[in-house]
């Protein structure tokens, strides 16, 4: 599933897409239950598109495993409860997004996203 906007050339996907500006009122009428999926921690969370230090673009897969240590070691270090409040400002497409939208989450906190 490539979650995008109508506006991303993505021809060459040949799976499905879900595009958040052209089927926002079908998002909103989803369920907000549970699906009662639980991915195993070697399952892949994420693909981060980078040309690193090669200038070639490559795709850098980020198993659930990975995210978590991540998470878990930064929630150690910077804390949250749920009265905490994160503003999440990086480009989705940077790698420390991650982190910006998930650790307020797994530690009971609010994600406010800035436009």
């Amino acid at each position: 599933v490539l979650i995008t906007e109508s506006g991303v050339d993505a021809a060459e996907f040949g799976g499905r897409r879900v595009l958040l500006d052209a089927d926002a009122e079908a998002i909103a009428g989803e369920s907000a239950e549970s699906l009662g999926v639980l991915p195993g921690a070697g399952e892949l969370a994420y693909v981060l598109y980078t040309s690193g230090s090669t200038g070639r673009p490559k795709g850098v897969m980020i198993p659930h495993q990975a995210l978590l240590n991540l998470l878990m070691s930064m929630a150690d270090v910077a804390g949250g409860d749920g009265e905490s409040v994160w503003l999440a400002s990086t480009s989705i497409s940077f790698d420390i997004s991650g982190l910006e939208l998930f650790l307020p989450l797994v530690t009971g906190g609010c994600v406010v996203m800035a436009s």
